[in-house]
């Protein structure tokens, strides 16, 4: 770090790390809550220029602001075909927003300006970054997508689930060979969100890999006072919760099939989250003879979520390969026990909290860990891992890194 701020104030005090965040947003939380909190952090470091997609709203802008730091927001436009591409168009459209990114950036290096460049989202090891070419240095990530399904999982899915299991395969490994080798390459460090991706990364060539997941968890994001505020023991019975989208491979039905096993008819589940696949799940709960023990809650605001799981038992995330789930890391900042398989950033983000899922019987091993929880009625311990001070070590370690 030293040798960095030396460089940086010494003769080059134009430059800047200008960062790539296509998603960034001070209010969300994911992907576009991770382009703010690594930024903001960032900013305590270094000036920065933050390079981000066109809104309809200026809340970065106001966020900025706010915090009094040396940032400097840089929309990038879409070129004039993204209207034409709807609703279907989001990664083509991200692969032009790149192209026009990285002519920004290209100017910027002709001027001066970019003393570093760090793509901090999209968080995808198949998807290549706009710094490559540029001739500036530049730190890739947190980046995953690595992690794959085993065929045991697969084979629970739907046939359209199947088809798309595959695609994403197929697709995201051609895309490594072609598109990303020379990004990975070719970057000062790479961040994987998880071991999946920094294996993937290391075999690919990557000069230094280090594994830090994206999530920023603070504790005055826990506002237990809401509409949902003890919705977890309404009629006294032990509840999971689940929160995320609704799609086939986030392995809801895996935990459906587990509540409506004869043992378990004590428990309750709430569902918090929209998607695709809401009515197949809605569908296999009735079927099932459950449906009074799972509440499907729909879309529900980020800053309610800590109600609904600051009054629950256990958080259960049998997702088949999530890269970095935030809500298992919001889930084990109030201390509960998560339930999730040994297969991508889940069991990364919950520790010491994470109770893996077999994958060769999950349903009997979901049901297993949940009955586990009300008999040993474990006094939860929250974890602090993901905090924003944290962030800030792992930075200055990253930077330092980037030194040598």
């Amino acid at each position: 770090m030293a040798r960095w701020n030396e460089r940086h104030n010494s003769g080059n005090c134009g430059r800047r790390v200008y960062v790539v965040a296509y998603a960034c947003h001070p209010r969300q939380g994911s992907e576009a809550g991770a382009g703010w909190a690594w930024i903001e952090a960032l900013s305590s470091l270094f000036p920065v220029t933050v390079m981000t997609r066109p809104t309809n709203d200026t809340d970065l802008e106001s966020a900025v602001r706010a915090s009094g730091a040396d940032i400097v927001v840089q929309r990038v436009g879409y070129p004039k075909l993204h209207r034409a591409l709807g609703r279907l168009g989001s990664y083509p459209r991200y692969f032009f927003w790149m192209l026009q990114c990285r002519r920004a950036l290209r100017s910027a290096f002709r001027a001066g300006h970019v003393g570093l460049i760090h793509h901090v989202t999209f968080a995808s090891d198949w998807l290549p970054t706009p710094a490559v070419g540029v001739g500036a240095r530049y730190i890739w990530g947190p980046v995953g997508g690595s992690t794959s399904a085993p065929r045991s999982l697969v084979r629970r899915l739907t046939l359209r689930g199947r088809i798309a299991e595959r695609v994403r395969t197929i697709t995201s490994t051609v895309s490594r060979v072609i598109l990303v080798r020379r990004t990975i390459r070719g970057a000062s460090l790479c961040i994987a969100l998880n071991d999946d991706s920094k294996a993937t990364l290391l075999r690919a060539g990557a000069r230094r890999v280090v594994t830090r997941p994206n999530a920023v968890i603070e504790f005055a994001e826990r506002d237990r006072s809401s509409t949902y505020a003890g919705v977890g023991h309404r009629d006294g019975r032990p509840t999971a919760a689940y929160v995320g989208r609704l799609v086939e491979w986030k392995g809801l039905s895996l935990a459906i099939e587990a509540l409506a096993r004869p043992e378990m008819a004590d428990w309750r589940l709430i569902v918090a989250g929209s998607g695709p696949s809401a009515g197949l799940f809605s569908q296999l709960a009735q079927r099932l003879g459950c449906a009074d023990r799972v509440d499907f809650l729909g879309h529900v605001p980020r800053s309610d979520v800590a109600s609904i799981l600051s009054s629950s038992d256990a958080f259960v995330f049998p997702s088949f390969h999530d890269s970095a789930p935030w809500a298992v890391a919001e889930a084990a900042a109030f201390g509960l026990p998560v339930i999730c398989f040994p297969l991508g950033g889940g069991s990364t983000l919950a520790g010491s909290l994470a109770r893996l899922i077999d994958l060769t019987n999950p349903v009997e091993s979901i049901a297993s860990h949940l009955r586990a929880v009300t008999e040993r009625r474990d006094e939860r311990r929250p974890t602090s891992d993901w905090t924003r001070s944290s962030l800030l070590y792992d930075l200055e370690m990253i930077y330092g890194e980037v030194q040598r």
